[in-house]
């Protein structure tokens, strides 16, 4: 009404409280933020050790041209002993070791490892096969171990099938490892070439000098290349086969491969 003063509302007692809450606000806002970017930051960290940690297979060495070892003895199922490399070298396939016929219109290679209870348990099944296409099929073992920390005693069975090649008796001591899965240790591995005959001065100092690593780790790093992640796997004339898969699932790839079909 005239003559009457109307009286403002004096908000400069709220000023302060308001100033304090926006100020925890946007200090609230901040800590969140960097806790994420930490957080974010600590599993790149994370994820960055421990694709360095993991396990590449290693690489297989330049290996020479084959090796002036062992001639090859019966192995096995009208096979061979195969060749054997002098220290450190790689053999190439076509003097390694083999079972059924040379010439075989079907190859099968396999990559397994010998403390490996699904590869043991595939053996009878090649065995089968081999038997079934007989003079059709050519076997190659590879050897692909799985790390220590699942098999401890896989890497030094490899190699002393290998050791043994050297000497001609590469299936006779392949045979021996799978039938004696559970005692293949060093010690083992040993009493089972002596037990073959073989040149025990020569295999032990073989075995104890590591000088098969670089074929595994070649027969390893081939494995990776074909895409093998598990034992035991198959490839027939290239087709993969993965795991102890029933007969007639083999018979199938073999019947596909000899029709001229496999794809």
């Amino acid at each position: 009404m005239e003559g009457e003063t109307v009286e403002k509302e004096d908000w400069r007692p709220l000023a302060l409280p308001i100033a304090i809450l926006l100020a925890a606000v946007i200090i609230s806002g901040t800590v969140l933020y960097s806790a994420n970017a930490v957080n974010t930051n600590v599993h790149d960290l994370r994820a960055a050790l421990l694709t360095a940690k993991a396990p590449t297979g290693g690489t297989g060495g330049t290996g020479g041209t084959g090796g002036t070892g062992g001639t090859g003895g019966t192995g096995g199922t009208g096979g061979t002993g195969g060749t054997g490399g002098t220290n450190g070298t790689v053999v190439p396939d076509e003097q390694r070791a083999f079972r059924g016929v040379a010439n075989a219109p079907v190859t099968i290679i396999e990559y397994s490892d010998y403390q490996c209870p699904y590869c043991k348990r595939a053996e009878p099944t090649v065995q089968q096969l081999l038997t079934d296409y007989q003079g059709k099929i050519k076997l190659i073992f590879k050897n692909f171990p799985l790390p220590p920390t699942m098999h401890p005693n896989a890497q030094k069975a490899a190699e002393a099938a290998e050791c043994a090649a050297d000497q001609g008796k590469y299936w006779e001591m392949h045979d021996k490892l799978y039938a004696n899965q559970d005692a293949i240790d060093v010690a083992s591995l040993k009493q089972y070439a002596a037990g073959l005959g073989l040149d025990t001065n020569r295999f032990n100092t073989c075995l104890d000098n590591g000088e098969k690593t670089a074929q595994v780790a070649a027969d390893q790093s081939a494995g990776q290349a074909a895409g093998v992640s598990g034992t035991p796997t198959f490839f027939i004339n290239g087709k993969q086969v993965v795991g102890a898969q029933p007969i007639d699932v083999f018979k199938t790839a073999i019947d596909a491969a000899l029709n001229g079909t496999a794809g």
